[in-house]
Order: structure tokens, then sequence, then C-alpha cells
């Protein structure tokens, strides 16, 4: 496992002409309001990628497709998701490109909200905001995202 800085990895993987997906996010979440001090531990394929705790009292839990649960703030879910009108209590995401970079070795690194993540290669990292580089695992990001026709 090799331990990175995200921002000289990205940096030097760029400069080596690695190749860049565009792709947004699909599928439909449920979503639940935290509890200040709640962790949550995102398990992707029974293997534990991240933890996080709840530290702003309008953070929210997100739960996607595959039973994977993150934490967003508030203004971040609304920037990002909208009320399925077809299910109620359900959300799905804006249709926003984003910037990703695929990976062919395992990494770990510091993610943006203070704990470490592991990634494993064929997973990416989502480079969309260079200064809140996260990674996504291979099988979750096949079936949550759908790439971006460009041209």
């Amino acid at each position: 496992m090799k331990k990175i800085n995200p921002q000289k990895y990205v940096e030097e993987l760029l400069e080596t002409g690695a190749s860049i997906v565009y792709a947004h996010k699909i599928g439909v979440v449920d979503v639940r309001h935290g509890k200040i001090g709640e962790k949550v531990i995102t398990i992707i394929g029974n293997r534990e990628e991240t933890e996080n705790t709840v530290t702003n009292a309008d953070d929210v839990i997100v739960r996607g497709q595959g039973g994977e649960e993150y934490i967003l703030s508030a203004k971040e879910f609304a920037s990002r998701y909208i009320a399925d009108k077809k299910n109620k209590g359900k959300y799905i995401p804006v249709q926003l490109s984003q910037k990703f970079l695929c990976l062919d070795e395992d990494i770990c690194f510091l993610s943006p909200w203070g704990t470490m993540m592991t990634i494993f290669a064929g997973g990416v990292l989502n480079i969309s905001d260079m200064n809140h580089i996260y990674g996504i695992q291979s099988d979750e990001f096949a079936t949550t995202y759908e790439q971006d026709k460009i041209g």
C-alpha cells in the first residue's frame, strides 16, 4: 500500500499523461440528519474505505445504492442532490460533470475530512477540486457514476 500526499500524487500523474475521466453521479440515495459526534464508517465491498464524524448540526448522512454511507454538510448536499419526484423521501444527483483520475495501484492518504482513506487499484480519485481530493472504489464508481459523452 503506497501512502501518498493526494495533491502531489495527482500532479505527478498528470505530468506523466495519466488519463482523466469525466463522469456524473447516477442513482437514488436516502438521507438522514446526523447527530453531532456520530461516527460513519464507509464500507465498500466488505472493506472499510474511510471514517468520518458528524461535526455540525446540519450535517446529513447519505446512504447510497450499495448501502455505503458518507457525511455531507447541508450546503454540499443541496448542491449535489434534488428530491426524486417519483420516490418520496429519496434523492437523485444533480447531473454535474466531475473529473476523475484512474488508479493503477493501491493507495492510502489523509482524506479532506481528516481520516485515512484507502483506495485500491482500479478505483478513482475525484480531482474536481484539488483542495478536496477523495477516492471512490472501482465497484462503487461503476455502479454510481456514468461517464460523460464528450463531443
